[in-house]
């Protein structure tokens, strides 16, 4: 609330910047709200989104921070046209003194309906809808036909409203509300809406191979009208599976809390119905949404990848185990007659894990001094709570001691052991 009233207007045309910016000229007496010299006993409040903002103390007045598409809660409090104490009175209907709204692209002059807030209260309250105008905001080539300007009146006062169309993009624009309370008077505010680069988040750092992954898109530039194509598509993908999948949700009721979408896991083959992520054990994960509603110093046609990242735990212990691993040597003679030594192993492990796992096993043949003489990796599909059977076979070129060393990861890029290291020493 304001402290000081002087009870002076403003006589002839507005001064030139804000003729420049709100294109419409009063011949009456006009006041700004935003200022002290408004008229004695009448207040203009914008409070934001919350429509259930119905009294001074809820109301946070606020004139910065809205976007094209916002519906900013009005009230106005005129304690002079409370004028039955017993019912619920209405300002702003009435041509001869109007409420209505303007912007640098759109103008109503009304009249629009503010209600009372309840009896004897002398606030009235009532909404402010601004309409966008064409623009592909989503990159379908379609260009929604939002720059209505209308008056509303459905069941309640809530349901009171005004749009106009708010053009400027990437430059913002500005808004005002104006009502002429007197013959020859007029009151106004003005506040300021604009586009603004969205964020999106992952609901945490790391999630486990059984988990549930959401991501939430902050963007109130998508809060627009009409809703005739509401809904937001996002990216998503793993180090495992770069292709990924799409979310799609729904923004009507949401954009100002945040638009979320959630997502499961697999350790599959692939991702499943767009609504599974394959992935393994220690990947990275990744969300993409396109911004095509920029602030300035981009322009209405530009456009920006913003991204979000979380992980994967790779660490699961020691979940598999080597139940048996048998190795053989054996002799065989070439095509030329050569005398070739072979080792084979054949492994059956089980993974004691809830879900499955995609591993990697290496093999690794050392001589007697050490020297490693060969080096192989395979990879293998372990299933949840089940056993797998790994073979290999190695050729070697001589009789000798040598060392068979078995690793079962889970990548080969940022190794975690699936299971403990197993050696075993054979004499060819």
């Amino acid at each position: 609330m304001h402290n000081r009233v002087k009870g002076i207007f403003l006589t002839g045309i507005l001064t030139s910047s804000i003729l420049l910016l709100l294109l419409i000229p009063f011949e009456e007496n006009e006041a700004d709200a935003t200022r002290d010299d408004k008229p004695p006993g009448i207040s203009i409040f914008f409070c934001g989104h919350n429509k259930n903002k119905k009294t001074l103390a809820d109301c946070d007045d606020t004139i910065n921070g809205y976007s094209w598409g916002s519906k900013i809660n009005i009230l106005i409090f005129a304690p002079a046209w409370n004028e039955d104490s017993y019912k619920i009175d209405v300002i702003g209907d009435d041509s001869d003194f109007p409420i209505g709204a303007y912007s640098r692209t759109s103008k109503h002059y009304g009249p629009c309906k503010l209600v009372e807030t309840e009896p004897d209260s002398g606030l009235f309250y009532g909404r402010l809808k601004l309409n966008g105008f064409p623009h592909d905001a989503h990159g379908t080539g379609v260009k929604y036909l939002w720059g209505s300007k209308t008056c509303e009146s459905g069941k309640g006062a809530d349901n009171e409203s005004i749009k106009i169309g708010a053009g400027g993009g990437s430059d913002g624009g500005a808004f005002t509300v104006f009502w002429k309370y007197d013959t020859d008077k007029t009151i106004t505010k003005t506040g300021y809406y604009s586009w603004r680069e969205g964020t999106i988040e992952f609901d945490k750092n790391y999630y486990e191979l059984d988990g549930t992954a959401t991501v939430t898109l902050h963007d109130i530039d998508l809060e627009v009208y009409p809703y005739d194509m509401n809904t937001i598509r996002l990216r998503v993908w793993s180090d495992t599976d770069t292709e990924g999948i799409t979310l799609t949700s729904s923004y009507m009721y949401s954009v100002w809390r945040g638009i979320q979408a959630s997502f499961e896991f697999t350790t599959d083959d692939k991702s499943q119905n767009d609504s599974k992520l394959r992935i393994s054990p220690g990947d990275r994960i990744y969300a993409q949404y396109t911004d095509r509603t920029l602030p300035r110093p981009y322009s209405n046609d530009d456009h920006k990848e913003i991204f979000a990242s979380a992980f994967m735990r790779a660490d699961l212990g020691r979940p598999i185990d080597f139940d048996r691993v048998d190795i053989t040597k054996s002799i065989r003679i070439n095509d030329e007659h050569k005398k070739t030594e072979s080792i084979s192993t054949i492994i059956e492990a089980k993974n004691h894990y809830k879900t499955n796992l995609e591993a990697y096993v290496i093999h690794q043949i050392r001589d007697e001094t050490g020297k490693v003489v060969h080096i192989d990796w395979s990879r293998v599909f372990a299933p949840g709570e089940g056993t797998f059977i790994i073979n290999h076979n190695c050729d070697v070129i001589k009789s000798g001691k040598y060392t068979i060393d078995i690793f079962i990861l889970n990548n080969l890029d940022n190794p975690v052991p699936y299971a403990s290291k197993f050696s075993e020493t054979i004499i060819i």
